[in-house]
């Protein structure tokens, strides 16, 4: 019983490898007009794939000409952060001088109350 799965076994690989490899072989082109036919294509698909390199590289430089632009945009500070910061200090700035004006303002009443005070 052993001796027949063995057997089996080896004959069903031996098939399968006889298949493989006949059907791996390089078919034999005799009919020079195919020939002809299968060296132009060959011709024709090697020229598109160096048009197809052609354009990856193409696009590599531009991708990559446009990291470094992202990378450049991304460094320098935008208008809106120019502008939003410029706001806030000068914001500031109005709120200091309208507490100074007050206090002069409140100065100026009560100097004007006890002049009036005083008459």
């Amino acid at each position: 019983m052993k001796k027949f799965a063995k057997r089996n076994i080896i004959s069903g690989i031996s098939v399968v490898l006889f298949l493989v490899i006949a059907g791996c072989q390089e078919q034999n082109i005799s009919n020079p007009k195919q020939s002809r036919l299968v060296a132009a294509e060959n011709m024709q698909l090697k020229k598109d794939l160096v048009k197809k390199d052609k354009t990856i590289l193409e696009k590599e430089k531009q991708l990559e000409k446009c990291l470094n632009e992202k990378e450049a945009l991304q460094s320098k500070p935008s208008v809106d952060d120019t502008l939003t910061k410029f706001l806030f200090e000068e914001t500031v700035r109005l709120q200091r001088e309208n507490e100074e004006l007050e206090s002069k303002i409140s100065q100026l009443e009560s100097n004007s109350k006890s002049l009036q005070n005083t008459e």
